[in-house]
Order: structure tokens, then sequence, then C-alpha cells
């Protein structure tokens, strides 16, 4: 079945393409420079193209010359390898998708498109497939989610100045978002607003929901703006931290507070922190194995800990939540959150001894792509309640997925998987990039 994408024309996503590069400093100009390097097309040509709204499949198909040279763009595009997919007419897709992400970051310049074609553009695009050999990503596309919108939002975060926070933070101020971060210590980067407040206590969060982010917002004296959107990352982030009766206290308190003001202050999209724990086998007393592989959302959640007993409480929190107000409110089921440092820190153990990860189910996300994925979250509107489990494609030890099962899961009802696929399965949240 083809994809719906290929029917929607090439002019309905054409000027989010330019709002992504004009956001970050770039231009038009350089987008369609980077248009007509990839197809062949003139300028005019394209022009007249988006002018008569042709369909995706209509404008590549009738592309005068597709650069033989596209095929050295490679990475990962939707949580797929670009030079993976095998539907030429996708392929073609995520080609542009991916210049003009790379475009928008600073990475390459279409200008050197424009200037070197015939002589730089191996050169350009070797640079931009070495800039690429590090990403791993766990993503989803915006051209092809329900509803999406890549509008800027005024954002309270809660938990910013944690370990998982900070990357999500910087994330969406990168994407353009105002960001209030409401924690209990300021989150120092630049261009975060900080708010110091508890979560435990519901009238601070009352609050701070209906607060300016910062001195600017005085000046135009129409009052205290309306937050788009809250993300609830603040909490007591595991166990053993805190006497259990305290961890469950704050967490399950903290969420209902958060929530219960922002549904009443009309914010209409809440995203919020589950975990990977949800499932029992991270603070499992001894070993407990996943009833099936790979484990997505619908495995049973029935844990023995004070924190993964407080994220299934908040899970069932949010959904009640959710039916009576009708907003969309996403929880991420989070797995074990990996910061740029750790991969020179930690993982050479992890290669070379796997057992470090069974309780994690030898799973893993990038911090940089949770913020990613939030950034999704919050462009994705109409799903109601919704949880999603949140990791990177591949496993974090250094064996197979044949090798794995073999010495941790024998006798585990096991689908047919990839020699690397994780076993913590983000394949709903996939899907719901293409509905």
């Amino acid at each position: 079945m083809a994809h719906k994408i290929y029917a929607m024309s090439f002019a309905s996503v054409y000027p989010h393409y330019v709002n992504k590069a004009e956001r970050k400093g770039r231009t038009k100009a350089e987008v369609d420079q980077i248009i007509c390097w990839l197809t062949g097309y003139g300028q005019k040509q394209l022009e007249k193209l988006v002018m008569d709204e042709v369909s995706f499949e209509a404008f590549f198909e009738s592309a005068p010359a597709m650069n033989p040279n596209r095929a050295l763009i490679k990475g990962v595009v939707c949580g797929i390898r670009v030079e993976n997919i095998e539907e030429p007419l996708m392929r073609e897709i995520r080609y542009l998708d991916k210049l003009i992400d790379e475009l928008a970051k600073g990475q390459i310049d279409g200008k050197d498109f424009a200037r070197g074609i015939a002589t730089n553009c191996f050169l350009i695009l070797r640079t931009l497939l070495n800039r690429l050999q590090h990403c791993n990503r766990f993503q989803c596309d915006v051209a092809n989610m329900k509803n999406a919108r890549r509008l800027t939002m005024r954002i309270l975060f809660t938990g910013g100045s944690g370990k998982a926070g900070k990357h999500a933070v910087a994330y969406l101020l990168a994407q353009g978002h105002r960001v209030l971060n409401v924690d209990k210590v300021p989150l120092e980067i630049e261009g975060v607003d900080n708010r110091i407040a508890d979560i435990t206590d519901a009238g601070q969060m009352f609050d701070v929901m209906a607060s300016y982010a910062g001195f600017d917002e005085l000046d135009p004296g129409n009052g205290v703006p309306k937050f788009d959107a809250v993300v609830h990352f603040a909490a007591i982030p595991r166990l053993l931290l805190t006497s259990d009766n305290e961890c469950y206290r704050v967490n399950t308190l903290g969420t209902y507070n958060v929530i219960d003001a922002a549904v009443k202050f009309g914010v209409k999209k809440i995203i919020f922190a589950s975990s990977e724990t949800t499932y029992g086998v991270c603070f499992a007393d001894g070993e407990r194995k996943p009833e099936y592989l790979p484990v997505d959302e619908d495995h049973p959640v029935v844990p023995e800990d004070s924190y993964a007993m407080s994220k299934v409480a908040n899970e069932v929190t949010a959904r009640s939540f959710q039916r009576r107000s009708g907003f969309d409110i996403y929880g991420l089921r989070i797995n074990n959150v990996i910061e740029p440092h750790e991969y020179k820190q930690n993982f050479p153990a992890y290669m070379s001894d796997p057992a470090l990860r069974r309780r994690n189910i030898f799973a893993y996300i990038d911090a940089r792509d949770l913020g990613h994925m939030v950034d999704q979250c919050l462009a994705t509107d109409g799903l109601g309640f919704e949880i999603f489990n949140v990791s990177n494609d591949d496993h974090s030890v250094g064996a197979s997925t044949n090798e794995l099962v073999d010495q941790f899961y024998q006798g585990v009802p096991c689908a047919e998987m990839g020699e690397n696929q994780t076993f913590y399965s983000n394949a709903k949240a996939k899907k719901n990039a293409w509905i």
C-alpha cells in the first residue's frame, strides 16, 4: 500500500522545509538550491511545480536528473537507515528530509550545492556522511505525523535540570520553542527561563502554570500568556535515593499536581515521563525476565519497587485526566538515558560484558534523541491518551540478538528480530509517525 505522503502535494510540505531553515537563520534560496541539486530541476521549474501543487510522487518521478551522488547520503531517518529503505520513492523523500535537517542544523551550506555541483558534491556529501555516522537516532518524521504542526510553542517543563531533562530542554530550545524550566535548581543554559518550585505543592504548581516566563513578557501589557504545552519530567529519578515511601509520594503527588494544574488552565498538550522500570525487570529482587520479546507497550506492568510503582500509578492518573478533559496526554516509557560523554565512559564495559545491561533489557536511549521524541509528541495532535516506549533501535552491548537470547532469555517467547534490533520495542512510536 502506498504511503499517504506520496499523494500529498509537494507544495503542502515545501513551506515546512523553508520555515525550518529560516528559523535557524538559513534562507529559502538555500532550500531551493538543495532541492535543485537533488532533483535536477531549475529554479523556475521548481517554482512552477509548487504553484501547480503536484504530488510528491509526480514531483520525484518527473525530476529531470536525480543526482547520482545522493547515494552518499547515509544516516538514520525515522529510526531506519536511509540506505536501507527499499521503496525508491520513500528513499528519495528521506534524502531530501535529511538534507533539509542538516541545513537547518548548520551542518551543510546550500550555497555549496549551488557553487560546486560538478566538482564538490562528493566532498559535500562525504562531509555530511561523516557528521551523520554517529547517529542511530530514534526519529519520527513530521511530514507523516497525524495533524503535525511545526509551530514554536511556549512550554512549561518540569525537571529540566535533571539528566534527561537538560538535554530535552536544549533540544526544544534549538527548535525555537520557549521553555520555562520548573525545578528545585536552575538549568544554566542560554535561552531557558527558570523557576524554582516544588511539584508536591499544588499551590506552587498552580502559580507557575499561570506565570510569566520572563521579564520580556511584561512589555506587551496583555497579561500572562498561556502555555501551549506541559512536559513533566520532574521526579525522584530512581529507588535508593530517598525512603521508598518518599519516592512514591513525591512522584505520584507531583504528577497529580502538575497534570491537574495543566488541565484546569486549559493546556491541551501534556507529555510526561514514565519509565522502562514499569515492566518490572529493572529493579526486581533477583532476576526477572520479560514475558516475551521484544517488550512492547502491551507487556504487563507489575513492578515490585516504589519507583516503578509510582510510574505505573502516574500512567493511571494521566489516563483519568485525559478521559475527563479530552486533551492529548502522552506518556513516555523512557529506557536508560545515555548522555554523549557516557559512550566513551561506559560503553566499552557494556561491549565486553553484556550482563551489565540485563536490567535495562540491553537497551538505551540517547539523551538527544529523547529530546527529538518529546518534540515530535508536541507536534502531533489528536492521539488522546497514549503510552510510548522510547529507545534507540539497537542493543547497548556488543552481542547479537541471537547471542543475547541464548545467554539470557532461554525459554522466553521471541518474535523474529534483526541481528542487533532492540528488545525494547519502539515500533508503536514509529507506527504513529505514519498514521
